[in-house]
């Protein structure tokens, strides 16, 4: 990996040179060294594999992206989102899954390895529901739901992909949180499509025996109405 980065650096190209780093940040995770584990033993190509296979999806990307109007990104907190009320007509997003990563972390690992690691620290303070403080999920996840109903215009759609989690030893159904936090809010709850997923997390696996961990795209729709004032 030392090697491909150093390969990496060399490029020129500015979009080039993204692109290259967006295919190899995801081998950082798969292949590196974490507080909880050694490296993996894998065979000398499949750091190379992986990368190839990433750089090729991303061809794929900016092809299908010719022509296109660039994006406008900007970043913020989704717990106060700096767009105006009713300024948009649709929102995907998928939130932190409660309880099952550490999203600082590995955004300071990668971060670490491709570029500049002032953020780090702040993403830890501000993450919604990372691993072991998953407590504090359903309140971000209010606030963040709050400020994306008060951007949409009404009859506007709200898509959510987001995974079932744990905290403080207890199983979270988040579909059924997520219809409670929209409970007073000028939204209505119209589909919940779920699959079943793996849980990798040994000590709170028998959380799910009964019922299995679910992955969930969850459709809601802006209604009339306006944002209840804070209590």
């Amino acid at each position: 990996q030392i090697s491909l980065r150093d390969e990496i650096e060399q490029t020129q190209d500015k979009r080039v040179k993204e692109a290259l780093l967006l295919a190899f940040s995801p081998g950082l995770d798969k292949f590196g060294a974490r507080h909880d584990r050694q490296a993996p033993r894998v065979p000398r190509t499949a750091v190379r594999d992986h990368f190839l296979e990433r750089v090729a999806d991303w061809v794929v990307f900016w092809k299908a992206f010719e022509g296109k109007n660039w994006a406008e990104v900007e970043h913020a907190d989704a717990r106060w989102l700096p767009w105006k009320p009713h300024s948009s007509s649709c929102l995907i997003t998928s939130p932190p899954y409660p309880g099952v990563l550490d999203y600082g972390q590995i955004q300071a690992r990668r971060l670490r390895w491709i570029g500049d690691c002032s953020t780090s620290d702040w993403v830890r303070k501000t993450e919604i529901g990372r691993r072991g403080m998953a407590s504090t999920w359903t309140e971000g996840m209010q606030f963040a739901l709050r400020q994306a109903v008060r951007t949409l215009r009404p009859n506007s759609p709200m898509y959510l992909v987001v995974g079932d989690g744990v905290s403080q030893k207890t199983a979270l159904r988040v579909d059924e949180i997520i219809e409670d936090l929209i409970a007073d809010l000028p939204a209505t709850l119209v589909a919940v499509a779920s699959q079943e997923r793996p849980h990798f997390h040994r000590p709170t696996a028998h959380l799910f025996a009964k019922r299995a961990r679910l992955e969930h795209l969850i459709l809601l729709r802006r209604t009339s109405g306006d944002i209840p004032r804070d209590r």
